[in-house]
């Protein structure tokens, strides 16, 4: 498997949680993140990554993501476009995304701690060649500590919202949003 950036989404690891995903999207529209978080934690196609192993591209981590992409309504990453892909689920057609307090608060947990551990391995390394904790350069290193630290913070503002249940995504917003892209 290979990486090209330091997002999820930049890796093979990434795109084929993502892939998976999309082919198990509910018919229906209505997502939630406890399934995806079961679906990826008892995959047969997926080994799940232990946190404390500090490893730079998860699938919790493109969960993560793939949350952070519906919000921003930015598709580009996870919906093919193509001619080929015409017939695919796609997640631009979901009609709502909720995610319960237990699982953001989960996913905050795991990305803190993977964090964490990956700045362990970083430290505690007796390689000099692994100082960046697998990472080729220091600037790649760096930026992804910095996107782990966003996607906490965000995970966090969405935990902390009223309510035991926070809409991700809802047909409301998919509107609103086609319609300042139309003016």
């Amino acid at each position: 498997m290979g990486a090209w950036g330091i997002t999820a989404f930049e890796s093979d690891a990434g795109l084929d949680v993502i892939g998976e995903i999309r082919n198990r999207l509910p018919k229906d529209g209505r997502l939630t993140l406890k399934s995806l978080l079961e679906f990826i934690q008892n995959s047969e196609w997926s080994e799940f990554d232990d946190p404390q192993l500090g490893n730079s591209h998860t699938s919790p981590l493109a969960v993560a993501e793939l949350i952070f992409k519906i919000q921003d309504n930015d598709y580009s990453a996870v919906d093919y476009e193509e001619e080929w892909a015409k017939e695919e689920p796609k997640f631009q057609e979901l009609s709502s995304f909720t995610a319960d307090k237990e699982s953001l608060l989960w996913l905050k947990n795991y990305l803190k701690e993977n964090l964490a551990a990956a700045r362990n391995n970083a430290v505690n390394s007796t390689d000099p060649a692994d100082s960046y904790n697998g990472w080729f350069e220091k600037k790649d290193w760096e930026e992804w500590q910095r996107h782990m630290e966003t996607m906490i913070e965000r995970m966090g503002e969405l935990h902390e919202r009223p309510g035991d249940e926070v809409e991700l995504l809802s047909v409301e917003q998919t509107q609103e949003d086609a319609q300042i892209l139309s003016m």
